[in-house]
């Protein structure tokens, strides 16, 4: 068991995901659960495509994603990160949590969380449903292949190592 403290924005209902390893050398388990809090209670923001840059401290994330995304098709996602003052490749990415980067996608109704990052070699790992992989870092772009399930829209986080600091850019993508 563990604990967790959080704080919330507003009271609602939300969605928690974890993943954890029960003994070394076994498969990855989600868990998921959904608490409620308490606080005034504010409509839930609806969720929209949103495939903008992000400009977080100094680095800029954009998501190159194929116009017609298909469930039930393999499709390719990739990340370029560029130092914002520049516009340039960023000279100081590193590996976090022993890959280049990690990326999150749930779908629009919560079923599920896949959790890809790359392993050494150009091997790669999956966790969750769903599936997905991810290529090693090329440059200054994270490439993943995603195996979308479900139509609708998807929530994709990617997460990497920056100067030290940890960055994570979300985006919103839609399936059909």
């Amino acid at each position: 068991m563990f604990r967790l403290g959080l704080e919330v924005p507003r009271g609602r209902n939300y969605r928690l995901f974890a993943e954890y390893t029960p003994e070394v050398g076994k498969s990855s388990v989600v868990a998921s659960s959904t608490i409620g809090t308490l606080g005034p209670r504010s409509p839930a923001i609806p969720l929209a495509r949103d495939l903008e840059d992000k400009s977080i401290g100094d680095t800029i994330v954009s998501l190159s994603a194929p116009i017609d995304l298909k469930a039930g098709a393999e499709s390719t996602i990739a990340f370029r990160v560029r130092d914002a003052r520049t516009g340039e490749e960023p000279g100081d990415l590193a590996p976090f949590l022993g890959a280049p980067a990690h990326a999150a996608i749930i779908d629009h109704k919560l079923r599920g969380l896949v959790h890809a990052h790359a392993l050494e070699g150009g091997e790669h790992a999956q966790h969750g449903g769903g599936s997905a992989q991810l290529g090693l870092q090329s440059g200054d772009t994270f490439v993943f292949r995603a195996h979308f399930e479900h139509p609708g829209l998807h929530k994709v986080w990617v997460q990497f190592a920056r100067g030290g600091e940890v960055i994570a850019a979300p985006f919103v993508v839609d399936v059909r």
